[in-house]
């Protein structure tokens, strides 16, 4: 009788003890995958505050619808505006703008208008980089091309990359055209020698 007391109360402790330990083994693990849900949870809500700040930072290095103004030592006034404009770095003296235009105003000359999609300007010099869908208008005179570097203070534009120039009647395709801004003299340029500018007669 003694012994299948003790029999009992053994199997009684055993049976406490493998249910102490299952208890604990199953509760340790829930509390580990809430903390790690809590912890993702957390991350992500970091994550997504982060991005939600990004555009913001982005913004803050655009400006709409800016617009630059300057003369030269000659007494030429240039303006030029863009729709958006960035400036990639902090007291740069680089903006990026896109949807450009400008105008040259010269003392004894006609205007010069400048459209671009996108350009590349020096606040400091005004000498600007045009590119993609250049034209250039000027009295009787129209040319489009791919590139238009302006030197500003030179009183020099130089076309570039698939040049087309119409004056009146007459058409011209070359790969390069120099502009003199006082005196609006052109010089027109094939990149190989060989080659020669090709002349279109329009009706």
């Amino acid at each position: 009788m003694l012994k299948k007391i003790i029999l009992q109360v053994f199997l009684l402790v055993f049976v406490l003890i493998i249910c102490f330990i299952f208890f604990k083994t199953y509760f340790e693990k829930e509390n580990n995958v809430e903390n790690n849900v809590e912890n993702n949870v957390e991350k992500n809500i970091e994550q997504i505050e982060l991005k939600k700040d990004e555009p913001d930072k982005i913004k803050a290095n655009l400006i709409y619808n800016i617009e630059y103004k300057s003369n030269n030592n000659d007494g030429n006034d240039f303006v030029i505006l863009s729709e958006v404009s960035e400036l990639p770095k902090k007291d740069s003296d680089i903006v990026l703008m896109k949807g450009v235009q400008a105008t040259i105003n010269t003392k004894n000359s006609s205007l010069i208008k400048i459209f671009s999609d996108n350009a590349i300007f020096n606040k400091i010099t005004y000498d600007t980089v045009f590119s993609e869908n250049v034209l250039i208008t000027y009295d009787d005179h129209l040319i489009t091309s791919h590139n238009l570097d302006l030197f500003f203070q030179k009183d020099l534009a130089i076309i570039s990359n698939d040049v087309l120039y119409k004056n009146l009647n007459t058409a011209l395709q070359a790969d390069m055209v120099e502009i003199n801004l006082l005196t609006k003299t052109s010089k027109i340029f094939m990149n190989d020698s060989t080659k020669k500018i090709k002349i279109l007669t329009l009706n």
